[in-house]
């Protein structure tokens, strides 16, 4: 992945809302891979103060997006 496809695919990471109130931070990403971290905390536990299983579904979720962004030319139409 060229240096301009990655610094776009952190740009978009970054103007996420979702991934800014989650707290989730895009650590790496190459050709087909990312990398993501969250910093769990009170407001992504369940009632047994456990990470909630929604929270950790949106981080993987999350990683396999970007994984795929990082595939593919961003901005072009795919099927």
């Amino acid at each position: 992945m060229s240096a301009s496809a990655s610094q776009r695919l952190r740009s978009i990471f970054a103007s996420s809302a979702f991934s800014r109130d989650q707290a989730l931070e895009l650590i790496s990403a190459s050709r087909g891979k990312a990398r993501v971290r969250m910093r769990a905390g009170g407001r992504h536990t369940q009632g047994l103060d456990r990470v909630h299983g929604g929270v950790v579904t949106a981080l993987a979720d999350t990683a396999a997006t970007f994984a795929a962004y990082s595939a593919v030319e961003i901005g072009r139409a795919h099927v």
